[in-house]
């Protein structure tokens, strides 16, 4: 800039303090102005704050004295950038990503020809992320120009016969020279091109093919995307350019807008490989697992024959929560883990009611049949359907056949059958056909059970199959707790008020009289949560409260709630009462049994702290 003209010149000539001074200051203030006019222009979402300053100083040296740059400004600058996040005249993304960007490291020269050029750039780059992290600059990814103008081979030749490749080990062990030094920051590929170069003269030294360019792309692409802490790789020249012909045989595309062989390897990786699908069926608690690439994904969530779209973006949180328009009918879901379970083989005597898994298995070998049985709680009406929820944990010995792979629920009405005595000979009668389902080699299956509409109470179901393999399910023995057998009871809530039909007319008689916000019984606990605690909505004594909290010591504290049967329990803790502060205490989720439970808690190392119970609603 002409200020930078001006304080060199300046030191070259009268070398006056005071002049130095005003012009330095002068470039500070030219420098924020910039930044700031340039973040009120554009949607930026990845700032390279510093780019090349290994060997770009000149403003870091006439902002300093003379032999001594004054570094301390690459923190300010990137303070600054983040500031800029926070101001509604920009257009700053809040969760932009802050990037040094830097050449000749991971693309550089071979080791065979110079790896000592890469050693000491390398050593050099640590030191300026070094000081822009102890300078608590706001830096979040590291960057490296990616311009390749050597040819790839995959393997580490025996000796230097061909030092002008680099081989792909090279690569991802420089990427993981950064990655170890530093774990949380991001890899992020910049000015990525496969270019030609030519020797001093102006002769070409590596000037691949089409083809070839096209292979590399896909190879060095790949290697990026291999190492986990890489987050992103941008092409530099997207369309060949008549007036630029240095760039024109990188570029993706041609000037027609006709893509490359290399564009069109960079649009599959990106579109088709790297891009996630995935078909899931929700677990109980209503949650989908699957591995994907990070990025924005499309979501169809299907409710009751009904597709409602939505878009989530996947990042490092792993954990995501789908919002959709839900427009269809309330239905409310009860979900009752079993509480006994256990299967028997024709033949043997072996008790299996502490196993982790059930097997069932046709009759044409040893029949294998299993035995749930359930406690239903709360339901306070007959349900309008029934879920039968299992799991599979797959098949035995014969895969690809989960098309044949069908079980059969039965309602058996002799509830006296426990699991630790249970085998073939003692099992009770199994009476009629309820539904069946088709089990997925792996994952969550489900049986319709029909027109059965129970209502509170004990019951128990016979499981069977036709199929000649092993069909193996998890147990209530099994340590995931969302794997268990669930018998899933869903009521209607024909006036959307979040209260089962049948529980407002069992406790009101009509279904006007209560709704989300009233409170029946005058007791400060509104209907609604009555209905999820299970307390009775006509009864002011009946209420779900915590027992004052009781000091054990300095650090330790007894906690204590009234329980009912069926329902389940979480103590929460929260420094603030914001809505989205509170967590566990721990992992214990505390079963209800109608009586009062406690539980001893260590207080927390803040200042204040503020203690609940909540219900775990399935």
């Amino acid at each position: 800039s002409r200020i930078v003209h001006e304080i060199e010149a300046e030191r070259s000539g009268d070398n006056d303090p005071n002049t130095i001074a005003t012009l330095q200051s002068e470039l500070r203030t030219q420098i924020e102005t910039e930044i700031k006019d340039w973040a009120s222009r554009w949607k930026v979402i990845e700032w390279d704050v510093i780019n090349e300053v290994l060997s770009n100083t000149r403003i870091a040296e006439a902002l300093g004295t003379v032999g001594q740059p004054d570094e301390s400004v690459y923190v300010d600058w990137f303070k600054l950038a983040k500031e800029t996040t926070t101001d509604a005249q920009n257009n700053v993304d809040p969760n932009c990503d802050f990037l040094i960007n830097e050449f000749q490291l991971i693309s550089g020269p071979s080791p065979f020809v110079n790896e000592g050029k890469y050693l000491d750039r390398r050593e050099r780059y640590f030191s300026k992320i070094d000081a822009l992290l102890q300078g608590n600059a706001p830096i979040t990814s590291i960057g490296f120009q990616s311009r390749f103008g050597f040819e790839l081979i995959t393997e580490k030749p025996d000796s230097p016969s061909t030092p002008e490749k680099l081989y792909h080990e090279t690569i991802f062990n420089r990427l993981d020279d950064f990655a170890s030094r530093y774990p949380d920051l991001k890899l992020v590929g910049t000015e990525f091109e496969i270019k030609d170069r030519l020797d001093s003269e102006g002769n070409p030294v590596f000037q691949p093919s089409e083809k070839e360019r096209a292979q590399m792309t896909e190879e060095i692409m790949t290697i990026y995307f291999s190492h986990p802490n890489v987050s992103g790789l941008y092409a530099w020249e997207y369309i060949s350019s008549a007036s630029n012909s240095d760039y024109r045989s990188s570029a993706l595309l041609n000037g027609d807008g006709t893509p490359k062989m290399n564009g069109l390897v960079w649009y599959y990786l990106n579109r088709i490989r790297y891009a996630s699908s995935s078909t899931e069926t929700s677990g109980i608690n209503g949650r989908v697992s699957f591995r994907g690439f990070k990025g924005v994904y499309d979501v169809t969530v299907l409710i009751n024959g009904q597709d409602y779209p939505a878009t989530v973006t996947v990042d490092d949180s792993g954990v995501y929560r789908v919002k959709v328009n839900y427009t269809g009918p309330v239905v409310q879901r009860q979900i009752t883990e079993a509480r006994e379970d256990a299967s028997c083989k024709d033949g043997s005597s072996k008790n299996t009611g502490n196993w982790k898994k059930l097997t069932l298995r046709g009759s044409n070998t040893a029949e294998q049949v299993a035995f749930l049985k359930f406690d239903l709680v709360g339901i306070a009406k007959k349900s309008d359907k029934t879920v039968l929820r299992l799991s599979s944990l797959g098949f035995d010995g014969v895969p690809g056949v989960e098309e044949n792979a069908v079980v059969e629920a039965y309602l058996v009405s002799d509830n006296s059958w426990k699991e630790s005595e249970i085998v073939w000979e003692n099992q009770p009668e199994i009476g009629a056909k309820l539904g069946e389902g088709v089990v997925s080699e792996s994952g969550f299956f489900d049986i319709d059970l029909g027109d059965w509409t129970p209502s509170d109470g004990t019951y128990s179901i016979a499981l069977k199959t036709k199929f000649t393999s092993a069909i193996k399910i998890h147990s209530s023995e099994a340590e995931e707790e969302a794997l268990r057998p669930q018998l899933i009871t869903m009521v209607s809530d024909s006036d959307s008020d979040r209260l089962h039909d049948g529980w407002e007319i069992t406790h009101a008689g009509d279904l006007n009289s209560m709704n989300e916000s009233s409170d029946t019984d005058y007791d400060g606990s509104k209907d609604a949560f009555e209905y999820v605690a299970g307390t009775d909505p006509n009864d002011p004594k009946d209420v779900f409260r915590t027992a004052p909290l009781e000091k054990i010591d300095s650090d330790h504290w007894r906690i204590a709630w009234p329980s009912k049967e069926g329902k389940k329990y979480r103590i929460m803790q929260s420094t603030t009462l914001q809505p989205d502060s509170w967590e566990p205490v721990n992992d214990t989720v505390y079963q209800g049994d109608g009586s009062q439970i406690s539980d001893v808690i260590q207080k927390g190392n803040s200042l204040s702290i503020f203690y609940r119970v909540e219900v775990v609603v399935p």
